[in-house]
């Protein structure tokens, strides 16, 4: 059994069922009167931010974004580099009354979430997350998953790590890192090499 740990939120890549269904009008279905508050539900929330929104690397607010984020020093703790790719999946979603004002949800190669708080000039990075996946799978009452190497990276709480230090944690079988409780860098350098990431750490 995978070593699993509950306080630490994994960002999931939404399907593409979901998206179509996001984005396409309540009059493409044909919904029953049950059926269509919903759709009219999932339109309103997204308009109003609350369901994350595909932006371009190169949107201005992403953009300003990044450069806020800079002040963190994410390849001294095994992060990857913030992408440049235009093809790069990135969502933003904004979360006022919640543990931040504005996430960005970005998948190339790896899975990440950044926070950010809403301060009088703009915004402040609060929080990073990365999630790595292995080559092996391992069964979990979550079902078949595929191990994961997830660092996160946070100096207010948001997802449960420890703040202003890095919290790595493990879900797999790999008996070099199962039932470690305070993984280092160093230990998972090497594995990250193995799985292919060879530009983190």
């Amino acid at each position: 059994m995978g070593k699993r740990v509950t306080s630490t939120y994994f960002p999931q890549k939404p399907n593409k069922t979901w998206r179509q269904l996001r984005f396409a009008p309540c009059h493409h279905f044909d919904v029953s009167h049950q059926m269509k508050p919903l759709c009219l539900l999932t339109l309103f929330l997204a308009g109003c931010g609350l369901v994350p929104q595909k932006v371009s690397v190169t949107d201005p607010e992403v953009q300003s974004l990044f450069s806020q984020s800079r002040i963190f020093p994410r390849e001294n703790y095994g992060f990857s580099p913030l992408p440049t790719d235009n093809k790069t999946d990135i969502r933003i979603q904004r979360h006022s009354r919640g543990a931040y004002d504005v996430m960005l949800h970005i998948y190339s190669g790896t899975s990440r979430t950044i926070a950010f708080r809403r301060t009088e000039n703009g915004y402040r990075w609060i929080h990073e997350q990365e999630s790595f996946q292995g080559p092996k799978t391992y069964n979990s009452p979550d079902g078949h998953l595929r191990e994961q190497i997830v660092l996160t990276y946070e100096t207010e709480p948001v997802s449960g790590g420890n703040n202003n230090a890095l919290t790595i944690n493990y879900f797999g079988e790999d008996k070099r890192l199962s039932g470690h409780r305070n993984i280092s860098l160093s230990e998972i350098k090497p594995i990250l090499d193995e799985w292919g990431y060879k530009d983190n750490g």
